[in-house]
C-alpha cells in the first residue's frame, strides 16, 4: 500500500518527459497549498514574483515547524520529499494570499505553484478556524459565501494577465471554491483553464449548477473522493466522481495521505463504489436539505457554532492537548447552552437532529438502525431538547 509521499520518493529521479504529469502530481501540489508557505518565506501577501522553494526552504528549517491542524506530519514529509526530488526541483510559489476575518466571517487562502510546463492555482481548504468551518456549512443554504466571492475575484485577477494553460484545484472547501470561481469567469478566461480538480470537496448550490458559466466549465471538472467520503458527499458537483481506495475510515479518509496510489501508473487506485456508510450519509444530506428550509439550516448551524465560539473556542487547535476532563466539561456546557435556548430554537434543533439521524438510520444497515433507535431518546434528554 502506497500514498503520495511514497509516490514522490519513487519518482524523484523521473522527469515529466519520463512520466507525464498526472493526478497524483496535481494532488501533491494541492496538498502544499495547506502549508503557510508565504509566512514561512516571509512573504505573506499577494505578489506576482515567483519564489523558487528550493532557494528558500530546506530540511533544517522544516524541523523547527510545529505540527497543527494544517501543518500535519504528512504534509511536512511531503514537502521534504518534494524539496529533495529532481522532478520538482524548479517548483516555485507566487500570488500567495491568506486571510481569516471574523468580522466578515470569512476564511480564504490561495496560491500559485508553478513548474516549467505546469501552472496550478490552488485554493486552500478549510483551516483550523471555526469561522472557516462555519462558512463550509453555510454553503448548504447560501447562494454565495464570502470565500467564494473572494475566490472569484482572485482567479479573475490572476487570469487577466496570464498567458497559457492553467489547472485550478482544491481539496475540501478549496475544491468547491475552485469550481465556483471557474464558473464565474468570462468565457475568454475559462478557455485558459485546462482542468478543475475537486478533491473530496462539497458540491455547489443549485443556482451555480444551473448557470451558463458552470455548464461552460463542466466538462473540465474532475472530482475525486475516497470510498468513505463524509465531506465530499455534501451537495452535488454535477459531474461523475472517481472513488478511490483509502486506508483508515470515516473522517480520516478526508486526509489525502490515506488515499492509495498505484506507483507505476501515477494514479489513485479506483474502487467501484463508496462504502455503505458514505452512501447512506450522502442520501441523508440530500433528504436533510430537501426537508429543512434555508432559514432553518441557518439557525441550526449558527446555534451550533455559536456554542463553541461563545465559550472561547475559535480554532480546532483549541481542542488539542486537553486533559481527560475536558470532554465531560464540554458536555455540561452543551447541556446548559441548549437549556438556555428559547422554545422555537430548541424545537428546531430537535427537528433537525431527528431528521438527520432518522434518515441516516433509514439508509443504513439494520444493526445501525437498532443502535440509533435505542440511543436517540437518551441523546435528546441529555441536551434537554423537547421530544415533540
Amino acid at each position: 500500500m502506497a500514498n503520495f509521499i511514497d509516490y514522490v520518493n519513487a519518482t524523484a529521479g523521473q522527469s515529466f518527459e519520463d512520466l507525464p504529469l498526472n493526478e497524483v502530481d496535481i494532488v501533491c501540489l494541492n496538498e502544499l497549498g495547506y502549508l503557510p508557505l508565504g509566512e514561512w518565506l516571509q512573504e505573506p501577501y499577494l505578489r506576482r514574483e515567483s519564489l523558487r522553494l528550493n532557494d528558500y526552504l530546506n530540511e533544517e528549517m522544516l524541523a523547527h515547524f510545529k505540527h497543527d491542524f494544517l501543518v500535519t506530519k504528512e504534509r511536512l514529509l511531503l514537502l521534504k520529499s518534494i524539496l529533495s526530488s529532481q522532478r520538482f526541483a524548479d517548483l516555485s510559489l507566487s500570488y500567495y494570499v491568506n486571510e481569516v476575518s471574523p468580522e466578515f466571517e470569512r476564511q480564504f487562502a490561495a496560491m500559485v505553484l508553478s513548474l516549467p510546463k505546469h501552472t496550478q492555482l490552488i485554493f486552500r481548504g478549510t483551516d483550523d478556524s471555526l469561522i472557516g468551518w462555519q462558512e463550509d456549512f453555510r454553503m448548504t443554504y447560501m447562494r454565495e459565501i464570502p470565500a467564494q466571492r473572494m475566490a472569484s475575484r482572485y482567479l479573475s485577477d490572476f487570469l487577466k494577465d496570464f498567458e497559457g494553460s492553467i489547472v485550478v484545484s482544491g481539496h475540501s472547501k478549496g475544491g468547491n471554491l475552485a469550481v465556483y470561481a471557474s464558473s464565474h469567469l468570462l468565457s475568454s478566461y475559462q478557455e485558459k483553464i485546462s482542468a478543475v480538480y475537486m478533491f473530496d470537496a462539497p458540491g455547489l448550490h443549485q443556482s451555480v449548477l444551473s448557470s451558463f458559466g458552470y455548464r461552460n466549465i463542466q466538462s473540465k471538472i474532475l472530482a475525486i473522493r475516497p470510498k468513505e467520503s463524509i465531506v465530499g458527499i455534501m451537495l452535488t458537483a454535477g459531474v461523475a466522481v472517481k472513488i478511490v481506495d483509502s486506508v483508515s475510515f470515516g473522517i480520516n479518509q478526508h486526509n489525502v495521505a490515506n488515499w492509495q496510489v498505484d506507483l507505476l501508473l501515477g494514479q489513485f487506485i479506483e474502487v467501484s463504489k463508496g462504502t455503505d456508510f458514505s452512501r447512506a450519509l450522502e442520501k441523508t444530506f440530500q433528504t436533510w436539505n430537501e426537508e429543512l428550509s434555508s432559514q432553518e439550516l441557518k439557525i441550526l448551524f449558527d446555534t451550533f457554532f455559536n456554542l463553541f465560539m461563545d465559550n472561547g473556542i475559535d480554532s480546532l487547535n483549541d481542542f488539542s492537548g486537553w486533559n481527560p476532563d475536558i470532554p465531560q466539561k464540554l458536555g455540561h456546557v452543551m447541556t446548559d447552552y441548549f437549556q438556555d435556548l428559547d422554545d422555537d430554537k430548541r424545537r428546531l434543533m430537535r427537528k433537525s437532529l431527528t431528521t438527520l439521524v432518522s434518515h441516516f438510520a433509514e439508509h443504513s444497515l439494520e444493526n445501525t438502525k437498532e443502535s440509533v433507535s435505542s440511543q436517540w431518546p437518551n441523546f435528546l434528554k441529555r441536551f434537554q431538547l423537547p421530544l415533540k
